[in-house]
């Protein structure tokens, strides 16, 4: 099923989807489909209104306010930058290139990252003892079961 999306199933296309089903039901069963294509458009209609769209806009900031922020005095330890286009390479075997935009924002998160003095530089220290490091280079401790004591 590579031809259906998923992003048809959400407002507002939800709604335009429930509006032509409901058509096509009233071809069969009239009353059934009016009111299934009379209530898509009338909730299509309900979220394009300023009120419904400033309520949901109100909720998801309130539901943001309870999400508890857990304080660090460690600075950030990655830089995410999301890609906003890129270049399609037409030579076969080329890798594809990033897009002004997202180049703009690469810039911006060195800016960043100059400006925070290094963020997610790690100093080497000496291997301790109880610790064995794991594919990335961190650190993870192993403890036995039952023994409480670490390998």
């Amino acid at each position: 099923m590579s031809w259906f999306s998923y992003s048809s199933l959400i407002p507002p296309n939800l709604f335009i989807l429930m509006t032509t089903i409901g058509v096509l039901l009233a071809w069969r069963w009239t009353r059934l489909g009016l009111r299934v294509a009379t209530l898509g458009v009338v909730l299509l209609y309900l979220l394009s209104t300023p009120i419904v769209g400033d309520y949901l806009i109100w909720s998801v900031e309130a539901l943001a306010d309870a999400i508890p922020a857990l304080p660090s005095e460690a600075p950030p330890g990655a830089i995410v930058v999301l890609s906003a286009d890129y270049r399609k390479s037409g030579i076969p075997g080329e890798p594809d290139r990033v897009g002004p935009v997202t180049l703009e924002r690469l810039a911006a998160a060195a800016r960043e990252e100059r400006s925070l003095g290094g963020v997610g530089q790690r100093r080497p220290r000496g291997r301790r003892r109880g610790t064995a490091r794991g594919a990335h280079g961190f650190s993870t401790a192993r403890r036995f079961p039952g023994s409480g004591a670490l390998a």
